[in-house]
């Protein structure tokens, strides 16, 4: 748990960098939701017949979602398992579908956790038991990057922002 509260503080941290360079306010700046108790992750789990992997129920056990974590990217708490954000990640997820035909295997296992509200950016966990179990696959177009894990995802995350605050700061200096 201590892990996931240092991976939070780091994204703040970030996150807060980027607000105070965007000074066109491109993006928006949220802080993670409240942590869900383990009883909401239960309860969803067992409403929607899955098994999330216990990497992302570490960090939904210390935010329960984060509202464009990276860019305009909502990422998913259990609250929005069923919201109008998992509608839009699934109408994505079948147009991806149709144009890659490598993910037509595990496509009743992969799972939107977080989805871009302006772009065809679509984060899936794959939820199938054997090697592929939890990993997270970026798609937009096809598959941009794989994660071995959720906290692999998210920390890859973490340095994407950062990349993001180094163009942004570049182009403050021109």
């Amino acid at each position: 748990m201590d892990k996931w509260k240092e991976r939070l503080v780091e994204m703040l941290m970030v996150r807060n960098e980027l607000y105070k360079a965007d000074k066109g306010q491109l993006w928006e700046y949220h802080y993670p939701e409240v942590a869900a108790e383990l009883s909401e992750i239960l309860l969803a789990q067992e409403k929607l017949k899955i098994k999330l992997s216990q990497d992302y129920i570490d960090f939904l056990l210390c935010a329960n979602g984060w509202k464009c974590f990276y860019q305009l990217v909502d990422l998913f708490g259990t609250k929005d398992f069923e919201a109008k954000n998992m509608s839009l990640a699934k109408m994505l997820l079948n147009t991806e579908l149709e144009y890659d035909e490598s993910l037509n295997d595990i496509k009743e296992y992969l799972f939107p956790i977080a989805v871009s509200r302006t772009d065809k950016d679509l984060f899936v966990m794959v939820l199938t038991e054997g090697s592929e179990y939890g990993q997270i696959i970026w798609l937009a177009g096809g598959e941009i990057e794989r994660f071995l894990s959720f906290s692999d995802f998210f920390e890859a995350m973490i340095e994407y922002n950062k990349e993001e605050l180094e163009d942004i700061l570049d182009e403050n200096m021109d």
